[in-house]
């Protein structure tokens, strides 16, 4: 059974030069998670859950801004959950600044916290959605247990007290990246030499396609890349009905996971390039597709594609307008006793493959929404991703998306 399952890691470092102050995987993921959320959403949630989308695009646009010629996925559910809990832990204009960047300044602590947890471990079906947590405190660093709580009580993040100097205790922080990923990721964490706080967050998709691709019908057939170099890739193909937009420029699909809560949908631009539509399209826009599509009878053709991706994100951070919490005045003061120490590095791994049988888990320009141009044909469709292409897989239950991404490159 064709499945779709992806991986990501969040490092987060406080550091002390401070200002006083395969499918058996499938299978056992499936049994082993733990909780199945609500399945409706209030309007709190709701909120953040937009907000939380718009800081995704917008950081997804930032990294990709210098140009890029490599595969991106990255997953926004667990960038935000940990700058929402760092951010419950700052004061003044550290804080300030984090959340206007995350577009939640109209929230309280408690209101981001009740949002975040209902998504922190989601069963639906064959699929699992799993975002764990876990803090790691120098041994001789006093955090207040106020922030302890929080992280605990509602970010279900775990406390250990470690010494990053022990090759021992280094050990066990890759450990549980590892055990968090299904050994997807296995990066070590590269300490500096004045971490003070560690803080981990790892998010695992595993999901079955709701109608699978048959392995009879996946063939090598061409794909022009971002350079617009022709490589052969292995293309699955399958035709039914789907969840279906198009328009003169653009084409849009959904392909479900089985029960229908997750779903994968891409984006294909035909006249221009996915970087190009990822810079002028806006968060409003997007949704926009996303509430025109319509069940139409077609056929898809996707390649399969495996990838792994890393970057420091602190870069596109400070250009959209986190900065303090990287400075000397960064005021941590609600998680640091006696001293408040500056955010020394956030780096994100992530992982996904896409094939007919599961392993563990684009751009153009368009006049207003798109939607004037749309073509109103409603003969079978082909929608052939034989080029660049953006994709996001979506908790549609909690209106929040879980992995981003840009495939550029399917080979490689």
């Amino acid at each position: 059974m064709r499945s779709s399952h992806c991986a990501a890691v969040i490092v987060l470092f406080l550091i002390g030069c401070a200002r006083t102050g395969t499918q058996e995987a499938l299978d056992q993921a499936a049994a082993t998670s733990a909780t199945t959320s609500r399945l409706t959403s209030n309007a709190t949630e709701l909120s953040v859950a937009s907000a939380s989308n718009r800081f995704a695009l917008s950081l997804l646009r930032e990294t990709q801004s210098q140009g890029s010629s490599e595969n991106v996925v990255y997953s926004p559910l667990g960038v935000t959950t940990l700058l929402d809990l760092i951010a419950s832990g700052a004061q003044g204009v550290t804080k300030e600044q984090i959340v206007k960047t995350l577009g939640v300044e109209n929230f309280s602590d408690a209101q981001l916290a009740a949002a975040n947890r209902n998504i922190l471990a989601v069963t639906d079906g064959e699929n699992s959605l799993a975002n764990a947590s876990a803090i790691w405190i120098m041994s001789k660093v006093d955090i207040k247990p106020s922030f302890v709580r929080t992280a605990e009580r509602d970010y279900h993040a775990e406390i250990n007290r470690v010494d990053f100097s022990k090759e021992r205790d280094v050990g066990r922080i890759n450990e549980w990246i590892s055990a968090s990923t299904y050994k997807t990721i296995r990066s070590p964490v590269q300490l500096t030499p004045g971490t003070k706080m560690l803080l981990t967050s790892a998010s695992l998709f595993l999901g079955k396609w709701a109608a699978p691709f048959a392995p009879s019908q996946t063939h090598n057939a061409p794909f022009r890349t971002s350079k617009g170099v022709e490589e052969q890739v292995h293309m699955m193909g399958e035709g039914g009905q789907f969840n279906y937009f198009e328009s003169t420029s653009l084409e849009v699909v959904e392909l479900p996971y089985s029960g229908r809560r997750f779903s994968m949908f891409v984006f294909l631009p035909r006249q221009s390039t996915a970087d190009d539509f990822l810079r002028r399209v806006d968060y409003a826009e997007l949704n926009g597709y996303l509430q025109s599509l319509e069940k139409r009878e077609g056929r898809v053709d996707l390649p399969t594609f495996k990838i792994r991706y890393n970057i420091d994100l602190i870069p596109a951070l400070r250009t959209l307008g986190i900065t303090r919490a990287f400075s000397t005045d960064a005021d941590f003061d609600k998680i640091f006793v006696s001293h408040s120490f500056p955010i020394d590095l956030i780096k994100h791994n992530a992982y996904i493959d896409v094939n007919e049988y599961g392993t563990i888990a684009s751009a153009v320009t368009v006049i207003g929404m798109g939607l004037a141009a749309r073509a109103t044909r409603q003969r079978p469709f082909v929608m052939t991703m034989d080029h660049p292409f953006l994709f996001l897989i979506i908790d549609k239950v909690a209106h929040t998306l879980v992995f981003v991404g840009i495939v550029r490159k399917p080979s490689s």
